[in-house]
């Protein structure tokens, strides 16, 4: 009984140790919500849609008259926080590669 606690623990510990993971990789605020209902969220799904269309680099460019500037904004938003994950994500990799060398 006394592991089906520990693992019941470390279970609901790891949701709040990612989001302050991504708080701090990002730079900003993680709302409290489940991750997988945000893709049910119109939003959403428009900003993931202008994502796939531009690849996610020239945004701009596929901007209309028709697309509301929420969308426009969260595709741009969604750019920062995947490029800061990015830069994350070399920089680990590069102290890792250094530690490896330094050996």
């Amino acid at each position: 009984m006394d592991g089906d606690l520990a693992v019941s623990a470390w279970a609901q510990a790891q949701p709040q140790a990612m989001r302050m993971v991504l708080e701090q990789v990002t730079r900003n605020p993680v709302p409290d919500i489940c991750p997988w209902r945000a893709f049910s969220d119109p939003i959403v799904v428009a900003v993931l849609d202008l994502m796939a269309l531009t690849d996610g680099d020239n945004i701009a460019a596929a901007v209309t008259s028709s697309l509301p500037n929420v969308v426009y904004e969260g595709a741009l938003h969604y750019r920062r926080a995947r490029n800061s994950v990015e830069r994350d994500r070399r920089l680990r990799e590069n102290q890792a590669r250094e530690q490896n060398g330094a050996r």
